[in-house]
């Protein structure tokens, strides 16, 4: 996804957002095609202030959607469900949740800007006083004096930990959704830390395991980066207890 820009840029958006405005106050019976969900994911707008040391990136249309779309149809596990998105950027988990169908979504961030951009979809969805609440907060403080499970799921794409200044952060985020969801966590982790995210998920008490391996697209963002996309291995781990 591109960063923020207008919205007549993006193909149809405001027709788009008219048509998500009436699914979403009209809850559908029926869960929406992985298709159609990506669709409208397209008219979120990305991070308009991209942080490297947050190892903030867009997670893509196409990947939410394939993400969200498999928690649905393989575990029933968004429609009618309390949802908390960790790490949540400008939103594009919490309203596809929301889209499909979840009774109410924490969105979560520790980035003052993420959570701008987060309120901005919010509002140009129609969606900021529906069921959502937002909070700017370090993720890993949230466990700290609480027995209580909050949440039905967690949903994440947490920093992969390979800045030094991230090192160690997907597993407090693990480690801290554990603590919170009653029966589903569901994260995005590199590929190449995979015994190393399983086995953190099962000394947590719970049960683990890879349901999708994806690409996860990043484009060009920071100064570092000399191609314009690159795609990274990645593992959609579901743990559950």
């Amino acid at each position: 996804m591109s960063p923020r820009g207008s919205r007549e840029n993006l193909g149809g958006g405001q027709q788009t957002v008219h048509a998500f405005r009436q699914l979403v106050h009209t809850m559908p019976s029926c869960i929406l095609s992985r298709k159609r969900l990506q669709s409208y994911l397209q008219d979120v707008e990305s991070f308009s202030r991209p942080n490297l040391l947050l190892e903030q990136y867009p997670t893509s249309p196409h990947v939410a959607a394939d993400i969200l779309y498999n928690i649905q149809t393989t575990e029933g596990a968004i429609q009618g469900f309390s949802v908390a998105d960790f790490g949540c950027g400008p939103g594009i988990l919490t309203i596809g949740a929301r889209l499909l169908g979840a009774s109410y979504v924490l969105a979560v961030d520790v980035d003052k800007n993420a959570i701008a951009d987060l309120n901005e979809n919010l509002t140009s969805f129609d969606v900021k006083n529906d069921c959502v609440d937002v909070l700017l907060c370090d993720i890993t403080r949230l466990r700290r004096g609480s027995e209580r499970k909050q949440v039905d799921i967690v949903i994440m794409n947490p920093p992969f930990g390979t800045n030094a200044s991230s090192t160690g952060m997907d597993k407090q985020f693990l480690l801290t959704a554990l603590s919170i969801a009653k029966y589903h966590v569901y994260s995005l982790h590199k590929t190449t830390t995979r015994s190393h995210i399983l086995r953190t998920i099962e000394s947590a008490g719970a049960h683990a395991k890879v349901v999708a391996e994806l690409r996860f697209d990043i484009p060009r963002m920071y100064k570092r980066h000399r191609q314009d996309t690159v795609d990274i291995e990645v593992d959609l781990v579901h743990a559950w207890f």
